[in-house]
């Protein structure tokens, strides 16, 4: 490290004499300038003496661990250079103390400072003496291995010493199949023709060493088959290693080494622990069998003395830095060329080296090839026309393109199975087996994880444990100390093993090397970061044509690829973004470290000085036992802990000279005064502290080149930044908290400062303002440049600043106003940017975006970021672009390379362009069956790219059978979800919409958010409908292609929309809402809930307190003495005895007495007594009783039973009652399904219902073969006499499956019977999940699934229909994830406790194995957790578990749809911003990883165990729930098995009364037992014959309840179809109907009085007369007061001899006139077409006085419309106002008469079934007084109507109820 020191010290002298001819000038006295002037030649003569010394130094220092008197003299001349530096320092800190203050003060410092310089003169002279004296020595000093060597590159020269032997062969691991592989080529190659090979190796990670032991395993056991002559192909031979991108994730799985060793390298066993051949040490042993080969070992069957067919081998070393001279010289050497090869022209040498070849067969290996033109600059000097082969290893990649196609090995890192080997080889090396005892292997795991694969960790810790005792308390201690980092204790004797590596250094690379170690382990090494730390370090100096940052990019590539460091991440094109050093190699590094004074790490614990260290690590801030001693030799301070300030100071009060001061990550919030007397300070970072202002004073610290205040509070900059002249970093940004990220803004800039500093490379991020923006054009050296908050305004300013930064490299322009953005851009060229490497397009961003265009853009070799979410782009333009890119495009490079960038622009392709090509072929004429097969190969496509799912051939049969109007049954895991968006896409290219129906909101959401991807995609707009929603929302989300909704839902909306008073409240598609539907899990939906009508019910509460009373009658009565039951129909019968006692209960003479009806309520009370049993039908949680769905088993808390039921519960359990329920609206949902003109369904068990599905909706059942063979066992049924017997075998089924490890599912048909065998199963100690409806279950139902399919997992569930979610044999990876996301974040998000009655208890984990987490994984949680407590803490009001849980379950979608990539990306770009979402998307994606390996692996194991094992513990009412139950094993061709287990006491069988006694004597036949298990066929049979029964009865139920709603949906179709005439038509279709209604009513009137076979004076006319003028109330009073029947009668007489009559203005002799209202040829028409309609009326009598009476009916119906009129136009109201009053006046009184009816209609169904006694037929007695009542109905709604209007006109002030807000 002496070399590094030097080097660093050289640059910092010449900086010194730099400032030697303006000190000079500026010194006014004479003593100054003299005193100046000898320490300026102090100053040269030190730096000549070390210049000539450095070269001498870089060869020495190789010796100095070997030589005991070399290592004495480097580490002296170490210790004089830093004396050296102190003094430079000292002088130039001084130096710039003189030009600060006033000049007074100025004087008296210089004054004083002349003592200094002669102080620092006569040092420095003491120290140059001592140079000297050491140059003097030097030809005494004795180097071994030095001789010679003078003159020779830096990387050619290698010490012979016999120590450094090479690993023994048995100790090598995990290369036997690249060997194999080689040495095959190898005897291919050379059973051929002449030709030519060559082989080339590559392992861009420091330590693979297994490539270069293959070569030499094969040259040492291949030689002797290789043939004297034949064919070798041209090209070459490659083993290579990929690079490591994420060696902590990966280095478990892969198969073999990483090794951190230099070339040319060999490690002894003793210094090695006899590890893996250090890469590419292994070369030199084969260089050794290479030469004893040639000279002793026949190449041939040949004659050994035929040296003409004897094979030429040569092994050269090439590495970095080489000559082509030298590199011929020592190829002649190799090949044994007996010549002056030192002293001859290459022109001679090519010449000899070529004829010593010729005609000779010959192989060349070249080790550590860094760049092709070594080979380039050499191929020419070989023969051709010879056989010859070539082995090359490198480290590049475009080294390894010279391979020969397909002769290419992949090294692969160290997997587990070898890392295991080796570790157990070095550790009980001495042992006979070389195994780890058991008890050590936890432990062993613990290390090997440790080491991540890396054979050298693996080799320093197997040594260091071969010397303990194996015993787990030694090794525990050392895997202790080995977490604390004590590397002096547990790393002695193998720092020989990194000497090594940093021997190959450069000097220039040992710098930055060391430099990473002082970050703390695993601490993410950014690329900028460091870059700014060695160039401000005085580490990189400037090379030709390249700028201090591409030079220390260079380092950092060098470093990496030497795999000194591994890359954690890179970017989009390819670079480095950050790295991390291996632990191992980081604990040697800091040892190194601190030996050579480079820099110490304080951790906080034992004594710890600075004295002598030039860098200080802070871990700790335990201030205790740190010593400052000695801080005056500081240079650079880091700090890695929260709270520093009191250490800070106290070390800052020793040290001026610090260079470097970087606080990232403190809390911090006022920087010490003693910061701004640091004038040698040139980095000072304070990114992510608590820094609010930063003092005018930073103007002193004019040698500052980096300022870094990213994620303070700083809100501006100070005026003194202007004087940091020598800034080269200014980053600045403010962190500011909104909702859950933590945002950056811009700082303010106060005016003029920026213009200043003109050496500015990187600004960020300024706040926009045009003074500021007009400054910056000065800065023409800037390469990188953020501008925040910008608006329009700032354009100009903005571009000409830009036209002026020639150097710009990156830009980035913030707004904070989403109009300032491009959302209609759709055209973007980018041309001549030259230095344009990358581009990023944020989401949504340019939403509109067609064509992309870039030009003459040759540094831009990767696409676009952000490309693939230009859902619109239609077309990308490449020109004068990277050839690395086009390759790339043309799939001409690597595969994967190739494959990412090509997905990103999959899209453009034109796909989605295929939507409106079909739709204009729809257009056309063609029909959905014409382009179905091309839509269908379009939606696979789509979904292979945005899904990565490809349809299987039988979805796509499945598809087909939907869009024929089908069922399709599909067994479960079949993919139905996919299948569905075959269908939904072809069917929504008409327009008119297409609805999923799912049985769930969860369903409903997840497919439209997964399935509307490939929707999306396509072009289609896909829309969700979810309880909660608004009406805009819902509008929204009906008016896309595809509707994704649940059953419930859609119904509700139908209901309510015709419920709507206006066309604005409508939701759905009228007038034609429905089109197409596919309905997930059909059989459930029209079959399962087809008994359940949709009931939109209002409230009533006049009965509340009758309930109560009611129930305390229901528990006095006796069941058998007062009522009788019928468990089949739920229904109750009183008997005599029975009324008589609750009459006397209740105290009422009779129970069904109209005025007070106690029969009602008591009936229902016994029912709610009876059938409705709690934890059965419902559960009770937060004073409400809440149904239990039967079939899914899940509590259904919108759902109140109707007729009362539910309140009777509520009486029974003591619960609040809560408000009768009035039927406003229903539906069933055979019905509604109805109603669309194209249904199909898609389901698990549809078969077996058929009959019913074609009877009903003429849809047959298709059944779609699976994908693979089911091969589930389906075992026989067993039936037992008794309950308890059935429980007892069950519990034995599942501890049995239990003990073998098999999953178990047991289904059970109520929440009583799961938690009866819960209890069972926990006194046998059997751990297990239950999922039923209690909420403390239902909560946690996804994790419960998730963990159903795991090794002994035992889940206790209720009926499993609808549930949603397959049973992953081994655990659902993506749930398993969530759960532990949630378990480490949530602690930090929210200090609220869980309420286990919502939340749910926690899922049990006993006996199931645990998931091991990588270290990536446990690294992203604990990130996610801190960032998780820093926000929490930052937010005032704290954080409730919903909030929490909804932000995890929010990162976790997004960071699935995001990806880990562009994830880790964001991580990195917006670290300080605390970006919480991202962070928990990233933690959950590795977490998933994780837990996939898992899932995988013990899914695997459970597959052989035999699968998933179902057991049913009751019959269900169907067969179909019962397939469905056996559906959830054997799922994709799984293994699985099911059984049945019944009993004769079983619900089933009670309900149904069905006869089981000759079960009952058959099995008491067979056994003894009752409990005994009985698997006869001809039980079984009959048993299941039973079940048929149960599914003709319910059928008979469903059939009834279509056939009598057949009869109500006719009515509610003309209704509902009359509501969307009056909501949609405009103001004159509403008057005409209105008109309409009157005139009806008018006719009503009439022909009510009137007998048209029998005279006029025979009619009713005084009531006609009575009934007219009361239906216009005060309107018409006034005008017929005077009129009496006479009068009337006399007009009809009288116009009996009358002729013809004008139909527009008819009116009655001697009657009042109508009023003339009736103006206008619209009105006129309509009193026309109104006389028509009577005239050819056909429902009305006919008779000799037909004509009379319709002309009787014409007055009266124009007098009724034209007094209407009039009343409106004197009321002076404008249209709008009064269209708005006659539309809610027609819907309000329809929907009153409606509501009604409905209840006059379900009174009526339950009062005909009475009549079947009479021998009638209720259902024709149901639809004959139906459509009385229907009738009845229309003739009420449209006379209340009328009467309402004219009521209102007549007052219209006294009228306003009408608009009741309530009512609306």
């Amino acid at each position: 490290m002496a070399e590094a020191v030097v080097g660093v010290l050289i640059g910092k002298l010449a900086v010194a004499l730099a400032n030697q001819a303006a000190a000079y000038g500026a010194s006014l006295l004479g003593k100054e300038a003299s005193a100046l002037k000898g320490l300026f030649g102090e100053i040269h003569k030190a730096k000549e003496e070390l210049v000539s010394m450095k070269a001498y130094l870089h060869e020495s220092e190789k010796f100095k661990d070997t030589d005991e008197t070399t290592g004495i003299f480097i580490n002296k001349i170490r210790e004089l250079s830093f004396q050296i530096e102190d003094v430079v320092d000292e002088f130039m800190y001084k130096l710039e103390d003189d030009k600060h203050g006033g000049f007074a003060a100025k004087m008296k410092k210089r004054i004083k400072h002349v003592k200094v310089w002669h102080r620092l003169a006569h040092k420095l002279r003491d120290i140059n003496v001592e140079l000297e004296e050491a140059a003097k020595r030097r030809a005494r000093y004795v180097i071994p291995g030095m001789q010679g060597q003078a003159g020779r590159g830096d990387h050619h020269a290698r010490p012979t010493n016999q120590n450094l032997c090479f690993a023994r062969e048995d100790d090598v691991v995990g290369i036997e199949d690249n060997a194999t592989k080689l040495k095959q080529w190898l005897i291919v190659l050379a059973s051929g023709h002449h030709g030519t090979s060559t082989a080339a190796l590559r392992f861009p990670l420091r330590g693979s060493a297994g490539a270069q032991t293959s070569i030499e395993q094969t040259a040492e056991h291949g030689h002797g088959y290789l043939a004297p002559s034949g064919p070798l192909l041209s090209g070459a031979y490659v083993v290579r290693t990929r690079q490591q991108r994420r060696a902590k994730e990966t280095a478990a799985r892969y198969g073999a080494s990483l090794v951190s060793l230099p070339p040319t390298r060999r490690v002894s066993t003793a210094e090695a622990g006899a590890a893996w051949p250090p890469a590419p040490a292994a070369l030199r042993a084969f260089r050794v069998k290479v030469k004893r080969a040639r000279s002793t070992v026949p190449m041939t069957r040949a004659t050994p003395t035929d040296t003409s067919t004897r094979e030429q081998r040569s092994w050269v070393t090439v590495s970095q830095s080489y000559q082509v001279e030298d590199l011929l010289k020592r190829i002649a050497r190799e090949f044994g060329i007996i010549t002056d090869a030192i002293n001859m022209e290459i022109r001679s040498l090519v010449e000899i080296i070529r004829k010593h070849l010729e005609g000779k067969r010959y192989i060349l290996v070249l080790d550590d090839v860094w760049e092709k033109d070594v080979w380039i600059n050499i191929m020419e000097v070989f023969p051709t026309k010879c056989s010859r082969r070539f082995v090359m290893t490198s480290r590049k990649l475009e080294v390894a393109s010279l391979a020969t196609s397909n002769c290419t090995i992949e090294m692969e890192p160290l997997g587990y199975k070898h890392s295991l080997e080796l570790f157990c080889r070095l550790t009980f090396g001495n042992s006979d087996d070389r195994r780890c005892p058991l008890e050590l292997l936890d432990l062993a795991v613990k290390f090997l994880q440790k080491c991540e694969g890396l054979p050298i960790a693996i080799a320093c810790i197997g040594r260091l444990l071969s010397f303990k005792q194996p015993t787990y308390s030694e090794w525990d201690s050392v895997y202790k100390e080995l977490e604390l980092q004590s590397s002096n204790n547990v790393m002695q004797g193998v720092d020989s093993i990194l000497k090594v590596s940093l021997e190959d250094l450069p000097y220039k690379l040992k710098n930055c090397f060391l430099h990473c170690a002082i970050f703390p382990e695993d601490y993410e090494l950014k690329r900028r970061r460091s870059i700014r730390h060695w160039i401000t370090s005085g580490f990189i100096k400037v090379k030709e044509n390249k700028t201090l940052e591409q030079v220390a990019e260079g380092y950092l590539n060098d470093l990496v690829n030497r795999s000194l460091l591994q890359v954690v991440r890179k970017n989009a094109s390819g670079r480095v973004k950050c790295c991390r050093m291996h632990d191992v190699i980081r604990h040697l590094a800091l040892d190194k470290a601190a030996k050579e004074c480079f820099g110490k790490v304080y951790e906080g614990h034992g004594t710890f000085s600075v004295d002598g260290t030039r860098r200080l690590s802070i871990k700790s801030t335990n201030i205790v036992p740190l010593n400052p001693s000695g801080a005056t030799h500081l240079r650079a301070i880091y700090v890695f802990t929260s709270s520093v300030v009191d250490l800070l100071r106290t070390i800052l009060a020793s040290t001026t000279l610090l260079s470097t001061l970087d606080l990232q990550g403190t809390e911090i919030k006022c920087l010490p005064n003693e910061v701004f007397s640091l004038f040698n300070l040139h980095f000072l970072g304070l990114r992510k502290t608590g820094i609010e202002t930063l003092p005018e004073a930073v103007g002193r610290l004019q040698n500052l080149e980096v300022l870094d205040a990213v994620g303070t509070g700083m809100l501006s900059l100070p005026k003194n930044v202007a004087k940091l002249k020598k800034l080269r970093y200014l980053y600045a940004t403010v962190i500011v908290a909104e909702r859950r990220l933590m945002r950056q803004y811009g700082v303010k800039v106060p005016r003029g400062i920026i213009k200043n500093l003109t050496g500015l490379h990187a600004l960020q991020k300024v706040k926009a303002c045009s003074e500021t923006l007009r400054d910056v054009a000065a800065l023409t050296e800037l390469r990188r440049f953020s501008v925040d908050e910008w608006t329009s305004e700032h354009s100009s300013s903005l571009s000409s600043a830009l036209l002026n930064m020639s150097n710009l490299v990156n830009l980035s322009i913030t707004t904070l106003n989403e109009n300032e953005s491009f959302p209609r851009l759709r055209e973007l060229r980018i041309s001549g940017a030259r230095e344009l490497s990358q581009v990023e397009i944020e989401e949504d961003a340019l939403g509109s975006l067609v064509k992309l265009h870039f030009s003459g853009c040759p540094e831009m070799k990767r696409l676009p970021r952000g490309i693939k979410d230009l859902s619109t782009l239609d077309e990308l333009c490449l020109e004068d672009a990277a050839d690395e890119l086009i390759k790339i495009l043309r799939q001409e490079g690597e595969a994967n390379e190739c494959k990412e960038e090509l997905m990103k622009i999959s899209h453009i392709r034109r796909l989605k362009a295929k939507t409106a090509e079909f739709r204009d072929r729809l257009t056309r004429g063609e029909t959905l069956a014409d382009v179905q097969g091309e839509a269908f190969a379009v939606v696979r496509e789509a979904a292979r790219r945005t899904l990565g799912m490809r349809h299987f051939d039988v979805q796509i049969i499945g598809g087909a059978v939907l869009n024929d109007g089908c069922i399709a049954e599909m067994k479960t895991g079949e993919g139905k979800t996919l299948v569905s968006t075959l269908a939904a896409y072809l069917n929504a290219l008409t327009g008119e919409g297409v609805h999923v129906v799912t049985v769930n909101d969860y369903l409903a959401q997840r497919d439209a958010e997964w399935m509307g991807r490939v929707h999306r995609f396509l072009g289609l707009t896909v829309g969700l409908v979810q309880a909660g929603m608004k009406s805009d929302e819902r509008r929204a989300s009906y008016r896309c292609d595809i509707t994704y909704t649940n059953n419930s839902e859609l119904g509700f909306d139908y209901l309510r929309d015709n419920l709507s008073r206006n066309k604005e409240q409508l939701v759905m598609r009228w007038p034609r809402p429905f089109h197409f539907a596919i309905v997930d899990e059909v059989d459930s939906v029209l079959i399962d809930e087809g008994r359940n009508p949709l009931l939109i019910s209002g409230e009533d509460n006049r009965d509340a307190a009758r309930y109560p009373v009611a129930a305390k009658v229901a528990e006095l009565l006796m069941e058998g003495v007062h009522y009788t039951i019928e468990l089949k129909g739920n229904n109750i019968d009183l008997t005599e005895e029975g009324v008589a006692h609750a009459e006397i209960i209740l105290g009422t003479d009779d129970l069904w007495d109209e005025n007070d009806p106690w029969a009602r309520f008591v009936m229902n009370a016994l029912k709610a007594k009876v059938f409705y049993r709690r934890d059965v039908q419902y559960i009770v949680r937060d004073g409400k009783a809440i149904i239990i769905n039967e079939l899914t088993g899940r509590v259904e808390p919108k759902r109140r039973w109707s007729d009362g039921i539910h309140q009777a519960v509520e009486a029974k359990e003591g619960l609040k009652i809560q408000a009768d329920s009035v039927i406003v609206a229903q539906i069933t949902y055979q019905s509604l399904f109805k109603l669309y003109p194209k249904l199909s369904g898609m389901t698990g068990t549809a078969k077996t219902e058929e009959k019913e599905f074609l009877k009903m909706f003429k849809m047959p059942v298709i059944e779609v073969p699976t994908n693979l063979p089911n091969i589930r066992v389906d075992l026989p049924i067993q039936a037992f006499a008794t309950a308890r017997g059935k429980w007892q075998y069950v519990r034995a089924e599942v501890e049995s499956m239990f003990q073998l490890g098999r999953p178990v599912l047991v289904g059970t048909t109520s929440v009583e019977s799961s938690e009866y065998l819960s209890e069972l199963l926990k006194v046998r100690n059997i751990p297990h999940n239950v999922l039923n409806a209690r909420p403390k279950y239902a909560a946690r139902e996804a994790e419960i699934i998730a963990q159903a399919g795991r090794k002994h997992a035992i889940t206790i569930s209720t009926n499993m229909a609808g549930r949603g979610t397959d049973i992953i044999l081994g655990g659902n990876p993506k749930m398993l994830a969530k759960e532990i996301v949630e378990d480490n974040i949530l602690p930090f998000l929210t200090h609220e406790p869980p309420d286990i009655d919502m939340e749910g208890e926690s899922t049990s984990h006993k006996g199931l194995s645990n998931i091991e987490l990588g270290p990536s994984s446990v690294g992203l949680l604990a990130k996610a957790a801190i960032m998780s407590k820093y926000i929490h803490k930052s937010e005032r009001n704290e954080w409730s578990l919903s909030k929490a849980k909804s932000t995890i379950a929010e990162s976790i979608e997004m960071g699935q749809m995001i990806g880990m990539e562009k994830l880790q990306e964001r991580m990195t770009e917006e670290s300080e911003m605390y970006p919480l979402c991202d962070a928990i998307g990233l933690a959950y994606l590795s977490v998933l990883r994780d837990c996939e390996i898992h899932c995988s692996a013990e899914g695997a194991a459970v597959k052989r165990l035999g699968g998933l094992h179902v057991v049913g513990t009751s019959l269900h009412e169907s067969r179909r729930i019962d397939n469905q139950l056996r559906g959830r094993a054997g799922r994709q061709g799984d293994p699985g098995s099911t059984r049945f287990m019944v009993s004769l006491q079983d619900d089933i069988f009670q309900k149904f009364n069905l006869d089981t006694e000759w079960a009952v004597r058959l099995i008491s036949r067979i056994t003894n037992d009752e409990d005994i298990a009985i698997e006869s066929n001809v039980v079984v049979k009959q048993l299941l014959g039973l079940q048929i029964n149960a599914e003709k009865y319910y059928f008979g139920i469903r059939k009834s309840l279509v056939e009598f709603d057949e009869v109500l949906e006719v009515q509610r179709k003309h209704v509902y179809n009359l509501r969307q005439v009056i909501l949609s038509g405009d103001s004159e279709s509403c008057s005409e109907q209105i008109f309409q209604y009157m005139q009806a009513v008018a006719d009503e009137i009439v022909l009510l009085n009137v007998d048209p076979q029998k005279p006029p004076k025979a009619w009713n006319l005084v009531k006609l007369l009575d009934e007219f003028v009361g239906l216009g109330g005060k309107l018409l009073s006034e005008t017929f007061k005077d009129i009496q029947g006479q009068n009337l009668q006399s007009a009809l007489e009288e116009m009996q001899g009358w002729g013809p009559v004008k139909a527009d203005s008819f009116a009655l002799p001697n009657m009042p006139m109508p009023p003339d209202s009736l103006r206008g040829i619209r009105k006129k028409t309509s009193s026309i077409m109104r006389w028509f309609a009577i005239c050819v009326d056909d429902t009305s009598k006919k008779g000799r006085y037909t004509n009379t009476a319709n002309l009787l009916r014409k007055y009266f119906g124009d007098f009724l419309i034209a007094t209407y009129l009039n009343a409106v136009q004197e009321s002076r109201y404008d249209d709008g106002y009064i269209s708005g009053i006659e539309r809610e006046v027609l819907l309000k009184t329809l929907d009153t008469l409606w509501k009604d009816h409905l209840v006059n209609m379900n009174k009526l169904s339950s009062a005909v079934n009475v009549r079947s006694f009479g021998h009638k037929n209720p259902l024709e007695e149901y639809k004959i007084d139906g459509c009385r009542f229907f009738i009845s109905m229309l003739s009420a709604t449209r006379r209340l109507t009328v009467e309402s209007l004219l009521h209102y006109w007549s007052s219209p002030m006294e009228s306003e109820e009408i608009f009741d807000t309530e009512d609306q």
